[in-house]
């Protein structure tokens, strides 16, 4: 106390003046530092929800807009998933190449099925090269598929052009890859391979529809008729 009393007027006033700046200091660093870094969160997390009521009001505006354009594309969608199958299997490839030669006329001598192969998955994307499906493998959801076929087949040209139509035709999504045919002068026909891919996607809003097959009697009573049935008065 007697070195504060022996100080002068002068030194007062500069202590003080020091002390009033300590306390500056220390109040800058203990509560307006904090403070501020606390408006500074506050103050992000209040512009990023005002950005989110924006977006929120934009929808409201232009909400029946939006609807209007949801219910476009679903009907599109619904309208592109109807030409593929929920699954194909081998009897529906079969049955395909049977009806060919039913409507064209051409000869289909030999049915090449090849392995289910996985394209690409709704939501996902496609895989970077084609992945088979081994047997008895679970298929995904919401994901197409390519079931390769080879047809070796002969025919007149005109039967052909009603071939590659037919083809075309199909409700069902394929696609011709490759064409070989060959003309052979002794005939006059055309012969050769014709490479197609068979598309599904798989849909767990459509159940797969087992094809329908032409009931066909297996076996005779008498394979050579040379069985004699006696009747009541045959003795």
């Amino acid at each position: 106390m007697d070195t504060i009393k022996n100080l002068s007027v002068r030194d007062k006033k500069i202590s003080l003046y020091l002390i009033g700046l300590l306390l500056i200091v220390i109040a800058y660093v203990l509560v307006f530092s904090p403070l501020m870094d606390r408006y500074s969160v506050l103050k992000s997390n209040q512009d990023e929800l005002q950005r989110q009521v924006d977006q929120l009001n934009e929808v409201n505006r232009n909400i029946n807009s939006y609807r209007s354009k949801t219910g476009a594309m679903k009907s599109d969608i619904d309208d592109f998933m109807k030409d593929f199958k929920s699954e194909l299997k081998e009897e529906d490839d079969i049955l395909f190449a049977k009806s060919l030669e039913d409507k064209t006329g051409v000869d289909i001598f030999t049915v090449n099925l090849s392995q289910r192969y996985y394209l690409y998955t709704i939501g996902v994307g496609p895989s970077n090269e084609n992945i088979p499906v081994e047997a008895g493998e679970a298929l995904m959801p919401d994901t197409l598929y390519v079931t390769p076929m080879s047809l070796e087949t002969e025919g007149s040209y005109e039967q052909f052009k009603k071939y590659f139509n037919e083809i075309n035709k199909e409700s069902n999504r394929k696609s011709i890859t490759s064409v070989s045919l060959r003309y052979d002068s002794t005939t006059g026909l055309l012969y050769g391979d014709v490479l197609m891919n068979n598309y599904f996607i798989t849909d767990n809003s459509k159940a797969y529809v087992v094809p329908e097959i032409e009931t066909i009697s297996i076996g005779l009573d008498d394979i050579f008729g040379t069985v004699n049935k006696k009747t009541g008065s045959e003795e």
